[in-house]
C-alpha cells in the first residue's frame, strides 16, 4: 500500500464505495421490481 489516508479521507472513501453498492442494489431491485410489474400487466 501507499502512504496512509488521513482518517477523513479513508471515511469518504469507504462511503463512496458503500454508496455505489447500495445504488446498484437499489438498481437490481428497480429492475426486479420492473420485471414483476410488466408480468402482472400483461
Amino acid at each position: 500500500m501507499g502512504h496512509p489516508l488521513r482518517p477523513d479521507q479513508r471515511k469518504a472513501g469507504a462511503r463512496d464505495v458503500l454508496g455505489r453498492t447500495s445504488l446498484r442494489r437499489l438498481s437490481s431491485a428497480l429492475a426486479r421490481h420492473d420485471e414483476i410489474l410488466h408480468r402482472l400487466r400483461y
